[in-house]
């Protein structure tokens, strides 16, 4: 059984039960014949030539409508008078003139042997019956109808007839259409929120998604509920059809790539070119416009439960939460395909909606602590800076090799003086930055080596090859690590070189300081300095870095890989 006949046999047992829990029950078979003939609206007429329409088959519906003039005839049991007012209440794709035994009761447009003058009639017609016609008994209803202007084919072909209980205020909203509105207007609000939110933290892309998710399922609701708010004349049936299926197609794509931002997979337009061709191949799967949407839906429902399913495998944040809201959408896909477009989708996304801004909630919540932790981490690491680089042991140092140039060459400790104030100067500056442009870390080494060989009296150089100009790396990286050379070097007489070199990779970035004179063989132990390190290249690139360090070629060598 294909899905248009699965959806229209649950289409027509949900009529069936609502006709037999109304005031009157057809009387199958329903009755068509291609012509026209007023005589055929009369109660009882020889009905041999007549073709039996299954309203659960649509090609059987389609033959009782082939466009030009032809005749309906349906028959309706009802009961004695309960003395309450009756509609009887039609929807066809046609104009149609409607007879009650043989009687004129309404017009629903103007049918016509051509299309020029065929006058469109509304989808739905609810016709106010008088009582006199509605004695305990058989009843005959024939309608003339064509339907020159519906589009040849397949797509969204309805014909329902029953009679029911009269609308107490003509025009008023039913209890399902006012949730629906409602449920229209707290949908629609909540996508202008994601988007005011959106415009103050650009770095969000999921608020985005969400803010379009919202106003995609605003113009779904809207487009659903136009039939029963405003109504339209039949032509325009297979129009709203197709636009519920396009909206049905963006919303699987943004909810989907929602799915993809939230958590963080390197997907997005492999998962927009996938999902695009699956949903452009539903029409060799479905005729009608009604099986497409579900085809569609069915799809972005898969999707997104394999991708929150992989997002569980690998542990990302909120996945549990995100798949709590989408189990109900597909129970219900399952249990109910025959409604879920037009009456549960909307429940179930509600539920989506909530499930997806608790997690939303938790991930700011998570940010928000994150942030400040990484504040204290930062006002933490100026403070080590600081206090690593002006402690009381250098200060001492440097101050009675001060004092001793000062009795020696007052010109040198004028020198000495200058370098000293340089030195402090550049760490005021950068060590509440989280990052400094290469350039300036470059100055700040040359500096403090230039400071050193005034307090040590030896002469210290660096050497650079292949950086890059407008680099930037955390503060005081490189220059911790000329400090660690300086201060376990094993006291080489001549010029102490230092080389800093930058390796490209397509990946990434990859700096090696050589300092020479310093090798060591027992257990490598992470002092103040390589701490500081670490934990600056955490700061600035979380889980991309790796820094390792030991002796190569009677020297001391580090390596520091970024990745990008």
């Amino acid at each position: 059984m294909n899905l248009e006949c699965y959806l229209m046999r649950i289409r027509w047992l949900a009529i069936v039960l609502a006709c037999s829990c109304g005031y009157a029950q057809i009387i199958e078979p329903i009755l068509y014949r291609t012509g026209d003939d007023l005589a055929w609206a009369a109660d009882e007429i020889d009905e041999s030539d007549w073709q039996a329409m299954d309203i659960r088959d649509q090609d059987s519906i389609l033959q009782a409508f082939p466009g030009e003039l032809s005749w309906i005839r349906v028959r309706f049991d009802l009961p004695a008078d309960d003395g309450s007012a009756k509609d009887l209440c039609l929807t066809m794709v046609a104009a149609a003139d409607i007879y009650w035994d043989g009687r004129l009761v309404a017009q629903n447009g103007r049918p016509a042997i051509d299309r020029e003058n065929e006058i469109a009639g509304l989808i739905d017609r609810r016709i106010p019956m008088p009582k006199n016609l509605l004695q305990e008994g058989t009843h005959t209803l024939a309608m003339r109808v064509s339907s020159h202007n519906r589009k040849k084919n397949r797509a969204g072909f309805v014909f329902y007839a029953a009679l029911q209980e009269a609308a107490q205020v003509p025009g008023a909203i039913s209890t399902p259409t006012f949730i629906r509105v409602l449920a229209m207007g707290m949908v629609f609000l909540a996508g202008i929120t994601f988007f005011l939110i959106y415009g103050f933290n650009r770095q969000r892309s999921s608020l985005f998604w969400m803010g379009t998710l919202c106003l995609i399922v605003f113009a779904l609701v809207l487009a659903e509920s136009w039939r029963s708010l405003f109504g339209y004349p039949y032509p325009f049936h297979t129009l709203r059809l197709l636009f519920v299926a396009l909206l049905t197609g963006l919303f699987g794509l943004n909810l989907n790539l929602l799915l993809a931002a939230r958590f963080r997979f390197p997907w997005p337009r492999s998962l927009l070119a996938g999902l695009t061709l699956c949903f452009l191949s539903t029409p060799v799967f479905s005729e009608t416009y009604d099986g497409r949407s579900m085809l569609i839906m069915n799809m972005t429902l898969a999707a997104a439960l394999v991708q929150t399913i992989r997002a569980i495998w690998l542990k990302r944040p909120n996945s549990s939460i995100t798949i709590i809201g989408l189990l109900p959408c597909v129970a219900l896909s399952v249990i109910d395909p025959g409604g879920f477009m037009d009456h549960s989708f909307f429940l179930a996304f509600a539920f989506l909606l909530v499930c997806l801004l608790a997690a939303l909630a938790w991930t700011m919540r998570v940010e928000r602590l994150a942030l400040e932790q990484s504040r204290l981490d930062a006002a933490r690491l100026e403070c080590q800076l600081l206090k690593k680089s002006i402690q009381p042991h250098f200060m001492m140092n440097t101050l009675t090799s001060l004092m001793e140039w000062l009795e020696q060459e007052p010109a040198k400790a004028a020198l000495m003086v200058e370098a000293l104030a340089c030195d402090i100067r550049f760490l005021t500056e950068v060590s509440a930055a989280k990052s400094i442009p290469i350039e300036k870390e470059l100055a700040m080494c040359r500096s403090h080596l230039k400071l050193m060989a005034y307090r040590n009296d030896e002469d210290y150089e660096l050497e650079t090859e292949g950086l890059v100009e407008h680099e930037s790396l955390p503060p005081a990286i490189i220059l911790t690590l000329i400090e660690n050379g300086i201060s376990h070097s094993n006291g080489s007489t001549g010029a102490m070189r230092f080389k800093l070199m930058r390796e490209a990779g397509l990946k990434g970035r990859t700096y090696v300081v050589d300092a020479p004179g310093r090798v060591q063989t027992q257990e490598i132990v992470d002092g103040t300095g390589i701490k500081y390190i670490k934990a600056r290249l955490q700061e600035s690139y979380p889980g991309k870095w790796l820094f390792l360090h030991g002796p190569k070629l009677g020297a001391w060598q580090t390596r520091i890989e970024i990745r990008s």
